[in-house]
């Protein structure tokens, strides 16, 4: 009998820098015409899902919402969460795998 299936860590990270980029896309929460641009960094993975953020910055989507986006390439989970401990990114899609 099997357990339940587990989940894929980068579908969660992925969700995650979409739930945080969206934050601001409530009614009402439009930057003033003129402002200057909210900047995000993020530190990512060479991996797939990462594309993704890469493709949305290329077209532009995260300029139209006010955001201005500074991605880090990471070699690994573990290195995009330090360095947001750091200070040097301030969102990191990341999870750490341990082996027994």
């Amino acid at each position: 009998m099997t357990g339940p299936p587990r989940r894929n860590g980068s579908l969660n990270a992925l969700l995650l820098v979409l739930v945080l980029c969206s934050c601001g896309c409530r009614p009402g929460a439009e930057r003033a015409p003129g402002g200057p641009p909210l900047r995000l960094s993020l530190a990512v993975l060479p991996a797939p899902y990462s594309a993704l953020i890469a493709v949305a910055d290329e077209m532009g989507y995260f300029k139209d919402a006010g955001i201005e986006v500074v991605l880090a390439l990471r070699p690994s989970g573990r290195e995009s969460l330090e360095a947001v401990g750091r200070g040097e990114a301030q969102v990191a899609p990341g999870t750490v795998t341990m082996f027994r």
